[in-house]
């Protein structure tokens, strides 16, 4: 009695769309068995006679063997919250067996439960077409000699009391009525036994069997009452900028009843349960379905790794429903028709429920509906049949306006309505583009027209919503964005508020662009008009108004936010022998941390794009799922992973450098990636600056990713390494905890002249205020520590570009997401280094100058705690790391004036030693510890700062506790060859 593979006669069905009229017979919904039925072949070795069944039946009694099969499906699961899992029904846990005279009189029945002396079930490995797992039961069952119809009902109890079973006819007429609350209990099956295996006896009217020998074998094929829908999403054809919001797949009107054996059409809204099984596709959102939830369901849309969803594997979560035959009827693609339900109104139907987002040129929004009436195929048959499973794959296209479904949408364009697509998104970059497209809809009938669009800037954040000093500053203003580009460095000026009487008319209406930027990097009170955090956005609201020729306005609202800031990657050096790949992906994080802990893949609200822009003639790039490199651009398709590889194309002898532009965001938001390959001397505005900080004296590292050593000033014979940092107690220090001198004595593993480890306090190591020049680092005039006019050069904006982020060297090939994905120590660290990276725009060159393996590149001689504000005591401390020269949080007075950088005590950044001290003023020596004197270059992490050090750091007869102090800091060294 196997539970049954379907028949090669059954057709089948692909609910998919969009789809022409015309490509109807390419349908590839398919319609499988979900029970597959009472499997058939079971063969018992005793018996060597074939069964003949036109002999006559005489007198006496046959133990008949009986074979019995369930094949359910298989496969992974979709994640749903509210749905059944295909597989939930595939245990046979009893099997009743009855047999009718031929004149349909009752003759005899078999009660069979699993685990009894009779029945033996076991499971068994099948393989076919993915299903895989099959039980399998072996029934005995002691009937007379005679000609019987025979049947089986699995699942259904013991019937032997059942006055309904008493004559065939009633028997198959046995109303099973569907249980919504236990989907398992809806697991009734049906089948008749024959002489025969051949998958025809599933169907039809069961056989005359004639039972004439001892220990024959007859097979069933049993089918279960209910079928089952899993549901698929196709959206790789959709246009950019085209998102699907899928809230739910639910059934609609399926039976409320289904007779055991005979076909099932109901012919009553009675009849009918009007929601069936859901599969809720919110992700735990809890939202009530309104538009305001529509964010957190599954969301569908061009690119790869978000153009797909969904299964059909035999476990995957099903919609389950009882047999609904409502016949062949008119064609499925009388699109207006739904209302009586293609004019059958007592079939069942699949409905898709979300909410539409499109992006594009022609922006619109709101909530949609696809409706499918389920059968054979998806042009005019309407039989749902029982022990089916119907593969539905909803195929998007284009705008997702046309599939071969029946479509409601709410969200049509009214007369006189400003149409913008929301949100829209900026660079974390200054002084950069985004051009908001808009379309005003108006009927021509309607004699008026377009005479005005006004842009106003009504909300212009310089933090976000959790920052600690969001409620000061709320002038807009203060914020990132402007209606006017001023591309400088530093300006204060901002436009809030923007006409435009030039449009373009269409036959909807007019439209135009209006261009908003953000602002300059410095504006009023040390704001920025590029994004400072890592890991928050920042926010901007531009109301459009349109005026109309008779007085009257429609305004909408735009939602402008400016992405985070991008650091992980920024750069990827290789080594000049090295072609090794490298699978570039962009990072974000959410944290507000400086070295976040929660990386995760960018993801494109729109197309991106990588662009080769300097260095095509030896950087390759192509999409990760290509096999070809090349110098052409890579792209991505909305709602994908912005990732792709590099490499460079050749060896090299000598240093070469490359940039790379990455826009993402429907193209609105850039990142650049800077690439280089080989060591040496880089030459940059007239100087040939060395790739890498100074190990010891005389000696470079050996690539651009180690942070150096740290030097006091004008001392090369003594360098403190950089495993220092990352010593228990050596590194960030947490100072409330400390005691007043308590690392004055701590040893630092060193370098000394020529190399070799020593061990130093930070106190004992002195220095000398001319400078480096009179050391042994000038290695006989050959090499100079870069000076202060030397790195003045590298500030001038029009000549140089700056970027922050991280660097990757030869032991990556991908980027990395741990936290300690810029903590670079040792040779053979997965790692990358945080620093910034200075591009001559004139030449595509670019230095590279590390921050330091916990981003602190500074460690202070001498660091005092003392804020009464914070109620705290002076402590004293020595050697501490701690690029900031603030040591603690702004206390609020003075945070509330420059908000943005309350927390910059903590902030990443490097100070680098000049070779001789700077004097700023033009006559005469300025006096010792005088604030005209200037020892090194500061580079800010938080600021994007890039400018001489303007606090002293080195301290001549310097009164520190009760002693006189000669000593300084320890900072980082660059070298430039004469």
């Amino acid at each position: 009695l196997p539970f049954l593979v379907p028949p090669s006669s059954c057709c089948s069905t692909s609910a998919s769309f969009p789809l022409t009229h015309t490509d109807m017979k390419h349908i590839t919904t398919f319609l499988r068995f979900l029970l597959p039925a009472l499997l058939s072949v079971l063969a018992v070795s005793c018996i060597t006679e074939d069964i003949v069944d036109d002999v006559m039946a005489g007198e006496g009694q046959s133990t008949v063997t009986l074979g019995v099969t369930y094949t359910p499906p298989t496969s992974a699961s979709l994640q749903s919250s509210r749905s059944v899992k295909g597989d939930v029904i595939r245990t046979v846990q009893n099997i009743f067996v009855v047999w009718y005279k031929p004149d349909g009189t009752y003759a005899g029945s078999r009660y069979f439960t699993a685990g009894g002396s009779d029945i033996t079930v076991t499971d068994q490995d099948r393989g076919t077409d993915g299903e895989t797992v099959t039980q399998h039961a072996e029934l005995k069952c002691n009937i007379p000699y005679g000609t019987y119809r025979i049947y089986a009902a699995v699942n259904m109890g013991d019937m032997t009391q059942r006055a309904d079973i008493r004559m065939e006819r009633d028997f198959k007429a046995i109303q099973l009525t569907w249980n919504p609350n236990d989907v398992a209990a809806n697991c009734q099956m049906s089948g008749y036994f024959a002489t025969s295996s051949d998958t025809q006896y599933a169907y039809g009217d069961a056989p005359d069997v004639t039972i004439n020998r001892n220990n024959m074998a007859l097979h069933a094929w049993v089918r279960r009452a209910a079928s089952k829908v899993t549901v698929a999403f196709d959206a790789q054809n959709l246009n950019e900028n085209i998102y699907i919001y899928i809230e739910k797949a639910q059934l609609k009107d399926i039976p409320a009843s289904c007779p055991l054996v005979n076909p099932n059409t109901p012919m009553t809204p009675e009849a009918l349960i009007a929601d069936g099984d859901t599969i809720d596709y919110r992700r735990g959102t809890g939202g009530s379905g309104q538009d305001g939830d529509y964010r957190g369901w599954l969301r569908l849309s061009k690119g790869t790794g978000s153009n797909y969803y969904g299964n059909h594997a035999n476990d995957a979560p099903s919609l389950f429903f009882y047999e609904n035959m409502q016949g062949i009827g008119a064609n499925k693609h009388v699109y207006q028709n739904f209302d009586n339900k293609d004019n059958k109104p007592y079939g069942t139907y699949l409905e898709v429920t979300g909410y539409y987002v499109n992006n594009g040129p022609t922006p619109s929004s709101g909530r949609i509906i696809y409706r499918c009436m389920l059968g054979k195929n998806m042009k005019d048959d309407f039989n749902a049949e029982r022990n089916a499973h119907y593969k539905v794959t909803l195929k998007f296209k284009n705008d997702a306006n046309d599939p071969d479904w029946h479509i409601v949408y709410e969200n049509k364009p009214q007369d006189l309505e400003v149409q913008i697509p929301t949100p829209m998104y900026i660079s974390y970059l200054p002084n950069q583009e985004l051009d908001i497209p808009i379309s005003i809809n108006y009927n021509t009938d309607l004699s008026v027209t377009v005479t005005k669009v006004t842009a106003q800037i009504v909300t212009n954040h310089w933090g976000y919503d959790d920052h600690k000093y969001n409620g000061v500053m709320p002038d807009p203003k203060y914020g990132f964005l402007s209606l006017q580009l001023n591309n400088v460095t530093s300006s204060t000026a901002y436009l809030g508020a923007k006409d435009f009487t030039s449009f373009t008319q269409n036959s909807d209406g007019v439209s135009l662009t209006v261009p908003v930027y953000t602002r300059p990097l410095t504006i009023e009170k040390s704001f920025s008009g590029a994004n400072i955090w890592v890991g928050r956005q920042r926010y901007a609201q531009v109301m459009v108004t349109a005026t109309f020729s008779d007085g009257s306005t429609r305004s909408k609202t735009v939602d402008v936010i400016q992405v985070r800031r991008l650091i992980n990657p920024t750069g990827v050096w290789r080594s000049g022998s090295s072609q090794k790949p490298f699978r570039v992906t962009l990072q974000e994080t959410h944290s507000d941390a400086f070295f976040p802990k929660d990386y995760a893949d960018l993801v494109s609200e729109g197309p991106w794009k990588a662009t080769i822009v300097k260095g095509s003639d030896w950087v390759q790039i192509k999409s990760r799922d290509s096999q070809t490199w090349g110098n052409t651009d890579v792209v991505g398709g909305t709602g994908s992973v912005v990732d792709f590889d590099y490499r460079p194309g050749s060896t090299t002898t000598t240093p070469r450098f490359g940039l790379i532009k990455v826009t993402y965001h429907n193209n609105t938001c850039v990142h650049m990636i800077l690439v280089s390959q080989g060591m040496g001397t880089v030459a940059i505005a007239g100087n040939k600056w060395h790739m890498s900080n100074v190990k010891y004296a005389g000696v470079d590292e050996a690539t651009p990713l180690f942070e150096g050593s740290m030097f006091k000033f004008g001392t090369s014979s003594v360098a403190y390494k950089s495993l220092n940092n990352l010593k228990p107690g050596y590194g960030f220090p947490t100072h409330a905890t400390e005691a007043s001198d308590a690392n004055l004595d701590r040893k630092y593993e060193c370098y000394d002249l020529n190399g070799r480890t020593c061990e130093k306090t930070f106190r004992e190591v002195g220095i000398d205020v001319d400078g480096f020049n009179s050391y042994t680092m000038t290695e006989n005039g050959a090499y100079r520590v870069a000076n202060f006019e030397d790195w003045e050069t590298l500030t001038d904006a029009a000549a140089f570009d700056r970027y922050y982020g991280i660097l990757y060297g030869d032991e990556c090939d991908h980027t990395v997401t741990s936290t300690d994905a810029a903590a670079y120590t040792s040779d053979g660290d997965e790692k990358g280094m945080l620093g910034c990276f200075v591009y001559e725009k004139s030449s595509g060159n670019h230095l590279f100058f590390p921050m330091g393996n916990t981003g602190n590149g500074r460690r202070q001689y001498y660091d005092c705690f003392n804020d009464a504000s914070y109620g705290q005591a002076v402590h004293t401390f020595w050697g501490d790391l701690k690029y900031a020269d603030r040591t603690q949080e702004m206390a609020s007075g003075h945070a509330e004036l420059v908000p943005c950088y309350y927390n910059l005590w903590e902030s990443p950044g490097a100070v680098y030693w000049y070779g001789t001290r700077h004097s700023l003023t033009t006559t005469g020596t300025p006096a010792a510890n005088s604030s005209n004197w200037r020892y090194g270059f500061d580079i800010n992490f938080m600021t994007y700062g890039f400018t001489s050090y303007t606090t002293n750091h080195v301290y001549e007869n310097r009164t520190v506790g009760s002693a006189a102090v000669t000593n300084s800091d320890a900072c980082y060294l660059r070298r430039i060859s004469n």
